[in-house]
C-alpha cells in the first residue's frame, strides 16, 4: 500500500493476482466544504477518474458513465474506492457507512496515449478545414 499525493485520495493498492490498482479515500464536506455544492461530488467524481487513470499510466479517460450518482451523507463522510484495471477499465464505488453495502456510482475506460483531434502535418500545424 502507498500513500497518494491527493486530496480526496489517500492511499493505493496494486493487486498482486490482477495487476489492477485500488485507490481509496473519504470524500467530505467537512473537509473540502465544495462538496456541498450541488455539483460538488459529480465534480469529485470526474476528478478521480482523471487523476487514478493518470497515478495507473493512463494518458486519457475516453467515456465515462455515471450509474448512481453519489450521495454525501449530511454529516459524516462517504468512503470511496476507484478501481483500475490494468486494461484501462475503472470502477468507481462509495459507501456512507459500513454498514451499508457499497454503491457502484461509475464506470470508466481509460486509454495509454493522448488523443489528438485530427490530422497533424509534419510541422505539428493542423490543417484548416474547407469550407
Amino acid at each position: 500500500m502507498t500513500a497518494v499525493d491527493h486530496p480526496l485520495l489517500g492511499a493505493a493498492v496494486r493487486l498482486a493476482d490482477q495487476g489492477d490498482t485500488v485507490f481509496t479515500g473519504v470524500l467530505s464536506a467537512g473537509a473540502h466544504p465544495w462538496l456541498a455544492e450541488p455539483a460538488g461530488v459529480e465534480a469529485a467524481l470526474l476528478e478521480l477518474v482523471v487523476h487514478t487513470a493518470a497515478e495507473a499510466g493512463f494518458g486519457r479517460v475516453d467515456v465515462l458513465r455515471q450509474e448512481a450518482p453519489p450521495r454525501l451523507p449530511g454529516s459524516g463522510v462517504l468512503r470511496v474506492q476507484v478501481r483500475v484495471g490494468a486494461d484501462g477499465a475503472i470502477d468507481v464505488f462509495s459507501q456512507p457507512d459500513e454498514e451499508t453495502p457499497w454503491t457502484r456510482n461509475a464506470t470508466a475506460s481509460a486509454g495509454v496515449a493522448p488523443r489528438t483531434p485530427g490530422p497533424v502535418s509534419p510541422d505539428g500545424h493542423r490543417p484548416t478545414p474547407k469550407r
